[in-house]
């Protein structure tokens, strides 16, 4: 049976019209009821076909910012429709406690409307319902996405305690990425220990931190101490230079000697 699928907020349901007893009737499928189902997703002329299997649905996932309620997460599996092997969606699961905080089900992913994004210049490019029209997100678990949806930095996720202007949630999607000169580098690594606070009062679970990183706004670093992986392996030193020279501005200076207005800062426990 062919349904239509809809994304509203964060809840995926699925609708058709069928004929039943003589009368027609309006069918919905949400939760438990979409497993097994499939989305059908195809290319500009429908010449390649996929298909993404919902492999199960929960409630349990709880946000990281007030109110402390639950969202709708799917498990995705997809195929080549000419296939019958399914491959996870979300292949990197986060450990199930980070430094951010926590997730109950590590293969699944959080689906939301409202927001869109450019992940080649790593920027917002829509935050309303209407800029974002019919488009949904698929954020998996551990990935930036799904750290803007449960910090409430998403339409679909804000609420009355938590509201969020595109600028704050360009700077947190900087900040999670380490994009530091706005250039659209991710100069991070998955796992990499960070906490942050924001101009607003929030803030992230508290973990044992030794560095000031940096203050952070939508356009990158606003000024940077030590940066989260100074010192590690993967260092990132040389990859910001050569950031900053294609965004055609400095590394930013220590934060001592800024004192502008800023939405995030970060300390890591770089030494």
């Amino acid at each position: 049976m062919t349904y239509r699928p809809n994304v509203t907020g964060t809840e995926l349901t699925a609708s058709r019209w069928a004929l039943v007893g003589g009368f027609w009737i309006y069918q919905t499928l949400s939760g438990a009821n979409l497993v097994n189902s499939e989305l059908v997703v195809k290319n500009a002329t429908g010449s390649l076909e996929y298909r993404i299997r919902i492999a199960n649905a929960s409630t349990i996932q709880k946000f990281w910012q007030a109110p402390i309620t639950t969202v709708n997460t799917y498990e995705l599996q997809w195929r080549l429709a000419t296939s019958t092997y399914y491959t996870p969606v979300c292949k990197n699961p986060p450990n199930r406690l980070d430094d951010t905080g926590n997730w109950n089900n590590i293969l699944e992913a959080i689906l939301f409307t409202g927001d869109r994004y450019d992940t080649d210049t790593l920027t917002v490019t829509a935050s309303t319902p209407a800029e974002a029209t019919t488009w949904f997100n698929i954020g998996c678990a551990g990935t930036v996405l799904a750290k803007l949806a449960l910090n409430r930095h998403t339409d679909a996720t804000k609420s009355a305690q938590v509201t969020t202007t595109r600028d704050q949630r360009q700077a947190m999607l900087k900040m999670y990425t380490s994009d530091v000169c706005n250039s659209g580098d991710a100069l991070t690594v998955t796992g990499t220990p960070l906490r942050w606070w924001s101009a607003t009062g929030l803030t992230s679970k508290a973990i044992a931190v030794y560095s000031n990183e940096a203050r952070w706004t939508a356009d990158g670093a606003l000024c940077l101490d030590t940066h989260r992986l100074d010192g590690t392996p993967d260092d990132r030193t040389a990859q910001i230079a050569d950031a900053c020279q294609r965004a055609n501005r400095p590394v930013p200076p220590p934060c001592a000697d800024v004192t502008t207005s800023w939405d995030f800062r970060t300390e890591s426990q770089a030494h």
